[in-house]
């Protein structure tokens, strides 16, 4: 298998909360993924050091932790106020990571720059700065909801 082949697993896009949860999840069913990472930190949007990051630095989780985190690995304990900061829940991902072994499936700095369908069933998926297009089984997109969008233009108008 070519290192573009990676048709024996999916490809989760982003590392941020949706992402993690989805790695988590792949991990502890055993289906093989790699989890590709456009920032060069984990977190997306909790992760203030990062151009993903579009938290304040006074933000807090506005769901109390008895009711945010796996149920695997709840955030109640004594480490953990009722309302976290963002760092605490940066710090939670990478507990998480560390936790259920993710770190070997991400790959931080990883710009997708497309993705796309082939009539075989596999997904081409072009990392910026490759040689060709990554061949893999699946795609999971959990890119983040606040990020900026591209939307198709269409000729006329609507009224």
């Amino acid at each position: 298998m070519s290192s573009s082949d990676r048709t024996d697993r999916y490809c989760i896009i982003g590392a941020g909360a949706s992402g993690l949860a989805v790695a988590k999840t792949f991990v502890q069913r055993g289906i093989a993924f790699d989890c590709l990472e456009r920032e060069p930190d984990i977190g997306g949007l909790w992760n203030f050091a990062t151009e993903s990051g579009i938290v304040y630095e006074t933000t807090h989780l506005v769901s109390s932790i008895s009711s945010t985190g796996f149920d695997d690995m709840p955030m109640l304990d004594a480490d953990y106020p009722e309302y976290p900061s963002h760092e605490r829940v940066l710090g939670y991902f990478r507990d998480v990571i560390a936790k259920f072994g993710l770190a070997p499936h991400i790959e931080l700095g990883k710009n997708i720059h497309k993705v796309a369908p082939r009539g075989d069933k596999l997904w081409e998926v072009t990392v910026a700065g490759e040689a060709g297009p990554r061949l893999y089984r699946g795609v999971v997109v959990a890119s983040g909801h606040h990020d900026a969008p591209r939307l198709p233009t269409y000729p006329g108008s609507f009224s």
